[in-house]
Order: structure tokens, then sequence, then C-alpha cells
């Protein structure tokens, strides 16, 4: 793969990010503090697990807090502004150290599919993107919010919003496998040296039940918080949450509206 062309964006707050497209920003800085719900929290030099880093939005939070943060991120390009922020962080006390890995349930070379669109929902686990590509981009023209200028497919006929859905879709959703390298939260506490994981953040886009299985029995105690997106497919919400409390969490769900298409829920883990 070609080495990325990033561009720097703004955030609402001013600051600035790199990225690898900027409409993929839209909406998540506000995503952030949902992590933060449910009494989880980080004190200065606190390890935090970021799986799933995307370009860092959270790792730079958490680290804004003093956190030292294990960010980890397989996709080439996205990992590239990931190593661009981390660069460019200027925190007293926090600091981010980038992997460019995956985690799972076992160490291994896999395919994952990325979308050069949309980078941020490159996946192990793509059937369900695929699956539900249109009722995304029709939802997405749907809402004034997220598309102002788009009242002209809101009024337009209904086999003309069709053929307009479909090569959105098309375009979007277009995809080419990616080979990545996975490792486990396990491997990785032994490699790194850590000893006790204030926080683990999964979004991992449908794979976070393989990383919670790359967690052994006798590791777990070492891990206090866990914050992870869960897309509820074949009942994995409840299979987590179960996971969760037999491990010694108390466990909080709630579902994500702005990922309805795709039944996500926040879970939120806490010893």
């Amino acid at each position: 793969m070609k080495k990325p062309r990033l561009k720097h964006a703004a955030l609402p707050d001013g600051r600035k990010v790199w990225c690898v497209h900027i409409h993929e920003l839209r909406g998540v800085p506000e995503e952030i503090p949902g992590y933060w719900q449910h009494g989880v929290s980080v004190a200065p030099s606190d390890i935090v697990l970021d799986v799933g880093a995307n370009v860092g939005l959270f790792a730079l939070d958490a680290a804004a807090r003093g956190a030292q943060v294990h960010a980890f991120e397989p996709m080439p390009a996205t990992f590239a502004a990931l190593q661009a922020n981390s660069r460019s962080f200027e925190g007293k006390e926090g600091r981010i150290e980038t992997h460019n890995l995956a985690l799972g349930e076992a160490p291994q070379t896999a395919q994952f599919t990325y979308f050069p669109h949309l980078s941020a929902i490159s996946t192990r686990h793509s059937h369900a993107i695929h699956h539900n590509a249109r009722a995304v981009v029709t939802r997405v023209f749907d809402d004034p919010s997220l598309t102002p200028r788009a009242g002209w497919f809101r009024r337009a006929p209904r086999a003309l919003r069709f053929l307009c859905v479909e090569a959105c879709a098309r375009i979007l959703f277009s995809s080419r496998p990616v080979s990545c390298q996975i490792e486990t939260v396990s491997r990785m506490l032994t490699q790194l040296n850590v000893e006790r994981v204030a926080l683990l953040k999964i979004d991992v886009e449908g794979a976070e039940w393989d990383v919670l299985q790359g967690i052994q029995a006798a590791d777990c105690p070492r891990i206090e918080q866990i914050v992870a997106e869960v897309h509820n497919e074949d009942g994995r919400l409840e299979a987590v949450c179960n996971l969760l409390r037999e491990r010694g969490f108390t466990v909080s769900h709630e579902p994500v509206p702005v990922a309805a298409d795709w039944d996500t829920h926040m879970v939120w883990a806490r010893r």
C-alpha cells in the first residue's frame, strides 16, 4: 500500500489533527466523552491500552489526562495519521506509544477489509458493514444535521433516491483486502512489561469478542476498567457482558444512537 497523503483538520475546540479523510472526523470528537461515563477515569501515569485507536482522538484525550497510552491500529494509512498525531502531542505528563498491530484471540496474520473512503470502519469482520451499507447511506442523506445540503435528495422521487443510494454505497463502501499482524492483550502485557492496566478501551468494528478472548484468565485481574464498543451481532452484547461479569466486573451498557444501523452499544466495565 502506497504512503497515504494525510489531511490536516481542525476539531471543534480548535485543535489540529492529522487524518486520512476529513469527513471521517465529523461527530467523532463528540463521541470521546462517552468513553468516560459510568465512573470510568484515569489518573496521571496510569496505563491505558487503546485497541482500535484509529487516528488517535481517544489516545490524545487519555494522554491529556496524564495517562501513558499504548495505541494499537492495524490499518497502514490510519496508523500513519495516528503516528503523526502522537508525535504532535504536547502533554506534560501523558505519553502515546503507537503499535501497528491488531489485537485478537491469538497471534497470527489475518486478512482485514480496508475501506479507502471510510477508513475508520475497516475491519476483520466486514459482512455486517456490507449488509447495512445502503441503510447507512440512506440514513445519512435523510438526516439534515449530517447532510445539510442534501435537501434535493429528501425531496427526490423514490426511484432517483434508490439510484443515488446505490451509487454512493458502491463508491463509499468499496474495499480491498489488507494483511495485518494480530497479537493478544496478554502477550502485549508481557512484551511491554505492563503490570497493571487502568483502562482497556476497545473499538474494533466487530472484533471486540476476539480481543477479550485474547486475555488469559490469570491476566484479567490486572485490568481495572474496560470500555468497549460492541456490535450486537448474534447476541454478542449479552455474551460480552456475561463474560465481563464472570471476570469480576460491574457492567453497564447503552445503545449508540448514531450507530443504530449496526445495533451498536457502549459497554463500561469496572472493578
